[in-house]
């Protein structure tokens, strides 16, 4: 029992030092503080940064989930064929495709092969050629501008002059192979928007939450809670601006006959039962 009191009393002591060196030497009030007072700060901290966690977690999964997206559509996404325009002859000449309008999100991809010296063609009713290569096999990929009509020709440039006629004598050019009219799927261009847009909330969420935590935190170790009326009081001051509770005390409720009192006192002053601080 004398040993118990004993600790009782270096516990009062070191309690009372501890809140004015603290003071004099401005020490950071959260180690000062019980720990059921502490308890107080974990509570506003918690209750402010909830939101800037569960904002963190939203913009982590929206930057996630764009990410997917675009990528998945970048490498993965299948063109859709719009028309496929065959050729098989042979010719002296040249030969012309039947010809197609371009809408938005068109282009054009060629695999055609010839025997003999040729020139291609990609022509626009409107803007003209937009694509000539010389050659005998053609494997592009030839993008078209939108609202316009276009032709394809292969121009035979496989000729020879004959001195007995004196004229240009074009040798027999076979023309084989395919030309596809592609577009892109219906859905690529809201879906890659959807995802930019993911991407972009998620890249704003996620430091916006990050800095709302962060004046959580410090809200919370600028202020505790009131004792007696429960509101929220700077650290600093020696009196609760609500209820007038001397803050430089740390009061305690009995027990036993529900008296509100000093801790520093050893007993309740109503009932005398023993202060357990």
């Amino acid at each position: 029992m004398y040993v118990y009191q004993i600790f009782k009393r270096c516990t009062l002591i070191y309690k009372r030092a501890s809140f004015w060196l603290g003071i004099v030497f401005n020490l950071n009030p959260l180690v000062l503080l019980s720990r059921s007072r502490r308890t107080h700060f974990i509570e506003v901290f918690d209750s402010n940064a909830s939101y800037a966690k569960k904002l963190l977690v939203l913009g982590i999964a929206l930057l996630i989930v764009g990410s997917v997206i675009v990528v998945a559509l970048t490498f993965f996404f299948q063109t859709e064929i719009v028309t496929v325009t065959s050729v098989d002859m042979t010719t002296t000449g040249s030969y012309l495709s039947d010809r197609f309008r371009s809408e938005s999100g068109y282009w054009l991809d060629l695999s055609i092969s010839s025997n003999a010296s040729s020139t291609i063609h990609v022509k626009g009713q409107t803007v003209g050629e937009v694509f000539k290569v010389d050659g005998t096999t053609y494997v592009y990929t030839v993008p078209i501008h939108q609202g316009d009509v276009y032709q394809i020709q292969v121009e035979n440039k496989a000729n020879y002059y004959d001195w007995g006629t004196f004229r240009t004598v074009y040798v027999n050019n076979h023309i084989s192979g395919n030309f596809y009219l592609k577009r892109s799927p219906v859905y690529l261009f809201p879906l890659m928007t959807l995802g930019g847009i993911f991407i972009a909330i998620g890249i704003v969420v996620i430091p916006v939450s990050l800095y709302v935590e962060h004046n959580a935190r410090q809200r919370a170790e600028s202020i505790f809670k009131c004792q007696r009326c429960g509101r929220n009081v700077h650290i600093g001051l020696e009196t609760c601006p609500f209820c007038k509770l001397d803050l430089t005390k740390y009061w305690v409720t009995c027990k036993y006959c529900g008296k509100f009192y000093d801790s520093h006192l050893e007993k309740c002053p109503k009932c005398g039962a023993e202060s357990e601080v």
